[in-house]
């Protein structure tokens, strides 16, 4: 009988080294999830959205382009850690994408704050916030200690309607029923498979590609997660996790000319 090894070394030829390595990638972070790893905080609670109403429309003729990556827009992603802050992380990616794309600059925000005033608004004693209370804390607080506070309107949105929101807003903020397969990602950064759900989670989606099938956005578990922070689903993955989503059109007041050049 052969042994394990002699097996594996026969595998390797048939199968090559980038499938052999892949293999052991995978496994690898498989197990680290499981072993806790990756451990890191949600946070979302998932409400039903209330329909509002947005700047603008697509036209019946509006095509999206094929690909779309506004994922420059936002700096590397931060850990939430085992704080339930994943909404009000998200809440302050998208204020600093949109203020990076109006003025080129980038400006800082408190997610401690936009956390602990969320939970003003849900009026819940327990852990996690919803992305309402968010959107409202985001256009009714100074998260930047600078006395900067933006017009916030929003409209809720479907799985379709991404391609658009990005096009036009610069991203969307979603709220997702995750799976275990967030506990460990493939190569390529790409989210695990799973089918039994641990909770919600926010995040942002900042660019699709129609022709892979896929979309990508900021996560809040560090850099050494997915691809450098970024989360990474097909189009099944995601329709299968998606809950509810917002694009939002943020409108901020002209800064003075030291709030922009310190």
């Amino acid at each position: 009988m052969k042994s394990k090894i002699a097996l594996f070394r026969e595998l390797a030829k048939l199968a090559g080294p980038e499938v052999v390595a892949r293999s052991f990638r995978d496994a690898a972070l498989r197990l680290r999830g499981r072993r806790g790893g990756i451990s890191q905080g949600g946070g979302l609670r998932l409400t039903t959205p209330r329909p509002t109403l947005c700047g603008v429309e697509p036209s019946p003729s509006w095509k999206a382009p094929r690909r779309l990556d506004n994922s420059g827009y936002i700096t590397p992603m931060e850990s939430q850690g085992q704080n339930p802050w994943c909404a009000a992380y998200g809440g302050c990616a998208l204020l600093q994408a949109s203020y990076w794309r109006t003025f080129g600059e980038e400006l800082p925000f408190d997610e401690a704050a936009c956390y602990a005033e969320c939970k003003k608004v849900d009026g819940s004693a327990g852990d996690g916030t919803t992305l309402e209370a968010v959107l409202f804390v985001l256009g009714n607080t100074d998260l930047t200690g600078k006395k900067i506070i933006p017009t916030i309107t929003e409209k809720t949105i479907e799985a379709t309607d991404i391609p658009f929101c990005i096009h036009h807003y610069g991203v969307a903020i979603l709220g997702l029923e995750i799976t275990e397969g967030w506990r460990y990602t493939k190569l390529g950064g790409n989210v695990g498979d799973g089918t039994n759900t641990i909770g919600g989670h926010c995040v942002l989606c900042s660019a699709y590609d129609l022709d892979a099938g896929e979309l990508w956005g900021p996560n809040w578990w560090g850099r050494q997660w997915g691809r450098d922070g970024m989360w990474r689903m097909t189009f099944d993955q995601f329709n299968a996790q998606f809950f509810s989503g917002f694009a939002v059109d943020v409108q901020w007041p002209t800064p003075s000319a030291s709030t922009i050049h310190p």
